[in-house]
């Protein structure tokens, strides 16, 4: 707390307790200092001199402890002497009224005697409570003198700043000028060139259009040629074959029954040639019709695996599991002759790829694809034991003519890629985690 002492002084005393926290009395006494503030403080500026910045605290009740006139301190500022030497200025009242009843930080400008003057007052917090009150003055001559003294510095330095930007675009204008003539010139002897280069261009590619045109009609003639060679084929096939296995049932010779099963075999390869080459001249020119019809799937697969089992190599011990699933039959809408030549090609192709003997395991479930409709499908899973697929094939397995086999033309598998996929399903093969054989798998939409 602050006090007038005997010589008429202001002083601070601060005062701490001294308490034992292991004696049963706990306080014993007090540590006391008093301090002058005229002598402490007097060095903190002339509230006359314009030039000088000087401090002022105040207390809860607004009483001077520190002021530059040593006759104000220990005075109220809202007393007589103080506001008769600031003439109540309503300013900077108003300024210490904010600071002390708001305990916030406040500045203001005000006029006083000779000259402006820029007053910031700042609460001394102690134990949570604003305690004290600084305020520090400034004349605001000295603050727009170094304001001034910035703005010529920063001057001086944009004029010289702008002076060699000034000469450096000078000299670049110059450079561009120069630079802008030759690349004048460069660019007239450019066209030029490229003018007769587009007509060399244009010249070639009317050459282009017209070979172009040439080879679209002979790929068009081409491809009627092989269709028409197809068909011409197919037509003596089938009563070769035919009369082949009807001799064969009629003789007892078993020379002849040899020859015949070799021509028969051929016969069928020769057959089986000339549909996949008709099959692929309608995919690609967008006549592979589908004759869709509600077909049961479980039964389907049925039928074909007692085909192959009926008809197995007599040189192979091949075994073909199937379990079919007579409780909840599953049923697509489909072309019923092209889903059977798709499940007869994937058996087809296990059958040639196991050596002596192995297995084919045949399997079908629904399932639910995880897309925008989460429609449900049936998934058809053919899994072989035999050699597997060749790992320099196996990305292009579904391509034309990708085959690593003399028995084959490699056009099967992209044939059925093609039937599926215009049923709205989807096909692709997988290795066996144990690197023997390979797992073909398609599905189809389940019909509604």
């Amino acid at each position: 707390d602050g006090f007038i002492g005997v010589d008429g002084n202001y002083r601070i005393a601060i005062t701490h307790p001294i308490i034992l926290n292991n004696s049963k009395e706990g306080y014993v006494g007090l540590v006391g200092v008093v301090m002058p503030t005229i002598k402490f403080f007097q060095h903190y500026g002339n509230i006359y001199d314009i030039k000088s910045q000087y401090l002022a605290v105040l207390d809860q009740k607004s009483v001077h402890l520190v002021h530059p006139l040593p006759s104000l301190v220990g005075k109220p500022f809202f007393g007589n002497e103080s506001q008769k030497i600031t003439s109540q200025n309503e300013i900077l009242n108003h300024l210490v009224k904010t600071v002390m009843t708001a305990g916030k930080p406040f500045s203001a400008i005000y006029k006083f005697q000779n000259g402006e003057r820029l007053s910031s007052g700042y609460p001394l917090i102690i134990q949570e409570s604003p305690t004290y009150f600084l305020f520090v003055i400034t004349p605001t001559s000295s603050i727009y003198a170094e304001i001034n003294d910035v703005i010529s510095t920063e001057r001086l330095q944009m004029f010289s700043l702008i002076s060699g930007f000034t000469g450096a675009i000078m000299i670049l204008i110059i450079f561009l000028i120069r630079w802008n003539n030759v690349l004048d010139k460069e660019v007239k002897i450019r066209t030029k060139e490229l003018e007769e280069s587009n007509k060399l261009i244009s010249m070639t590619n009317k050459k282009l259009e017209t070979v172009n045109e040439q080879l679209k009609n002979q790929d068009r003639m081409q491809k009627e040629f092989i269709n028409i060679a197809a068909h011409e084929l197919r037509t003596p096939i089938q009563p070769i074959l035919g009369l082949s296995k009807i001799i064969k049932g009629k003789t007892k010779d078993k020379e002849q029954k040899g020859l015949l099963d070799i021509i028969i075999k051929n016969t069928q390869k020769l057959k089986n040639l000339s549909e996949d080459i008709l099959d692929i001249t309608k995919i690609e020119s967008d006549s592979f019709y589908l004759n869709k019809e509600s077909i049961n799937l479980n039964e389907l697969i049925k039928i074909i695996v007692e085909e192959f089992q009926n008809h197995s190599d007599p040189n192979k011990k091949i075994k073909i599991e199937y379990h079919d699933n007579k409780i909840n039959p599953i049923f697509v809408r489909a072309d019923k002759n092209r889903i059977s030549q798709v499940l007869s090609n994937l058996i087809s192709n296990s059958i040639k790829f196991i050596p002596r003997e192995g297995t084919i395991y045949i399997k079908i479930e629904k399932r639910k694809i995880e897309d925008i409709d989460k429609k449900e499908i049936s998934l058809i899973r053919i899994k072989d034991t035999g050699v597997g697929i060749d790992s320099e094939i196996f990305p292009k397995l579904f391509t034309k003519f990708t085959t690593k086999s003399f028995q084959g033309t490699g056009l099967g598998l992209y044939i059925c890629k093609k039937i599926i996929e215009s049923h709205g399903g989807r096909i692709w093969a997988e290795k066996n985690d144990n690197e023997m054989g390979a797992t073909f798998l398609f599905y189809l939409p389940l019909e509604n």
